[in-house]
C-alpha cells in the first residue's frame, strides 16, 4: 500500500450554471455551527478571521439561493439576545454533514483500490 500519499476532497454547493458563487461549503456551515453555539454573527466573524460584513454576506448569500431564512438576528440593544439558528438553519447543517460523510466513505473506499492500483504501477516501474 502507497503511504506517500492521501486523497483530500473539498464538497461545495453551486448554483447550476455558476462557476463562482459557493452557496454551500465548509465555510457556512462552520459558521452556521459556531452560531449555534456562540449566538453572535461579530462573535463568529472574529473567531474565523473574518470581517462582520463577509460573515453576513455569506450567510445572506446562502438564503436568497436557497430561498431559506437560516438566521434570526436578533439585534442588539439592552437584551442582546444576538443571533440564533432556524430550524432550517440546523437542518442544512444536519443535512450537510451527512452528504459530507456519505462522500467522504465514498470516496474513501475508492481512495483505498486507487492507492492500491497505483502502487502496483510504481512497483512495476521498479
Amino acid at each position: 500500500m502507497n503511504s506517500f500519499y492521501t486523497i483530500i476532497y473539498n464538497l461545495y454547493l453551486y448554483k447550476k450554471g455558476s462557476d463562482d458563487s459557493k452557496i454551500l461549503g465548509k465555510g457556512i456551515i462552520n459558521i452556521l455551527r459556531r452560531l449555534d453555539n456562540v449566538a453572535s454573527i461579530r462573535c463568529v466573524a472574529q473567531e474565523m478571521n473574518l470581517s462582520y460584513s463577509k460573515a453576513v454576506m455569506i450567510i445572506n448569500r446562502a438564503e436568497n439561493e436557497l430561498q431559506l431564512k437560516l438566521v434570526n438576528r436578533n439585534r442588539g440593544g439592552n437584551e442582546r439576545r444576538g443571533s440564533t439558528l432556524t430550524d432550517e438553519g440546523k437542518k442544512i447543517i444536519e443535512l450537510w454533514d451527512k452528504l459530507n460523510t456519505d462522500v467522504g466513505e465514498y470516496i474513501n473506499s475508492r481512495a483505498v483500490s486507487f492507492l492500491k492500483e497505483l502502487s502496483d504501477i510504481q512497483q512495476s516501474k521498479k
